[in-house]
């Protein structure tokens, strides 16, 4: 099953960790993470166990996500590695494209070069964009700012 790596979110980390979602709960190093106690936001604090493969550590984190010794990006903070669900697109397909579901961003019409794994983002004929889907079964929501349909 191939996999994809999304920023830290509390609630679908502690899905993921009760098994109602499937995922893992790792650090950007991939390194396993078990979480032991989860902060309310009185507490705001995450304590987690982390096995680098050699051994088990005890660390603590925001509820974010962030190491809370190192106060912002580190390859310590965790991340989620969770199915990916995305559409599988080849150079040349036809899809539709935009930046986000606010602000009024219409679906246009592009052709799929390929995914910028670093930058996050779908690279077509016609710019880099964080939204992607068929063209076909969605040739309605051309110029629109509708939500795709649901499989």
């Amino acid at each position: 099953m191939k996999t994809k790596i999304i920023p830290f979110d509390l609630e679908t980390a502690l899905d993921i960790q009760k098994g109602r979602t499937k995922g893992r709960i790792i650090t950007k190093l991939s390194e396993s993470v078990r979480i032991v106690f989860w902060g309310d936001k009185e507490d705001s604090l995450i304590v987690a166990l982390v096995n680098d493969g050699n051994k088990e550590e005890a660390r603590c984190y925001t509820l974010n996500g962030n190491l809370l010794r190192e106060g912002g990006l580190s390859a310590y903070n965790l991340v989620l590695e969770v199915p990916d669900d995305e559409p599988k697109f080849k150079p040349f397909d036809r899809v539709l494209v935009r930046d986000c579901d606010i602000d009024n961003k219409v679906w246009r019409c592009s052709i799929f070069s390929h995914y910028d794994v670093l930058n996050e983002r779908f690279s077509c004929v016609n710019g880099s964009w964080k939204q992607c889907i068929p063209y076909e079964g969605n040739e309605d929501l051309v110029g629109t700012t509708n939500k795709p349909k649901e499989d």
